[in-house]
């Protein structure tokens, strides 16, 4: 798996990735801008009901090389230069969550991008951690 793919299996299954989309995993930004970060959680998730979800995400490098941006299609999440975060439901139909993330300075030191994500609700559970590393 390259180092900017990563998934979890509990407390929901997810995965967090940069690139154009699922099956272009890119681990360089560089000069371009076609670069997005995702986060994707599988519709239901193996189970039977909603399951109300708050995903953050945070830039964690210091000093931060690369930003985020908000895109077009996603109006709905909250973005901000070094974070972006959503309270989501997700039921019948899958959460693909992406914002433009953008380098600041091209080669650069590696950069660590960490997902928290937390089940709300009746079966809130304490949120889990899991990062990625990109190159600028």
């Amino acid at each position: 798996m390259p180092p900017c793919l990563n998934r979890i299996k509990d407390p929901v299954r997810a995965e967090t990735f940069t690139g154009l989309d699922r099956e272009h995993v890119i681990c360089t930004i560089g000069a371009r801008t076609d670069i997005k970060h995702f986060v994707s959680i599988p519709h239901l998730n193996l189970r039977l009901y909603p399951v109300p979800v708050e995903v953050s995400v945070q830039i964690i490098s210091e000093p931060p090389l690369v930003k985020f941006e908000p895109h077009q299609d996603h109006a709905e999440l909250n973005v901000d230069d070094g974070e972006w975060w959503i309270r989501w439901v997700v039921d019948d139909e899958p959460f693909i969550g992406f914002v433009n993330l953008r380098s600041l300075q091209a080669n650069g030191e590696q950069q660590r991008i960490e997902v928290s994500l937390q089940v709300l609700g009746n079966d809130a559970e304490p949120p889990v951690s899991f990062a990625i590393n990109v190159d600028p």
